[in-house]
């Protein structure tokens, strides 16, 4: 079962790479947004299984929130230069900035 949920992450860490392209492309918004939706279900099901099974490893634990923050930085980024918006380009540029300093810690 382990096994699965960390395909579930690594599944997550390629579906952000999709999107991200699909962001680049002004016709795929929709088909981007039904699978950041996807990799939003993929996370629920991760963490839902992990605690249903007991199914804690120590890739598991890495990996999750490394898919979960891949995701997020690949989306902002993808809007940030697609939409040409500074203000999500600094967004994204405060989240990150947060998310490897408290990482740091």
């Amino acid at each position: 079962m382990t096994n699965f949920i960390n395909l579930l992450s690594v599944s997550r860490i390629f579906l952000a790479t999709l999107i991200f392209l699909l962001l680049m492309s002004p016709d795929s918004y929709l088909f981007a947004l039904v699978l950041f939706f996807l990799a939003g279900i993929t996370d629920y099901l991760d963490g839902y299984f992990a605690r249903k099974y007991n199914a804690v490893s120590q890739v598991g634990e890495i990996l999750d929130p490394i898919a979960d923050k891949i995701l997020i930085i690949f989306i902002l980024f993808g809007l940030a230069v697609n939409l040409s918006s500074y203000l999500i380009g600094f967004i994204g540029a405060i989240i990150i900035t947060r998310e490897v300093w408290v990482g740091a810690l």
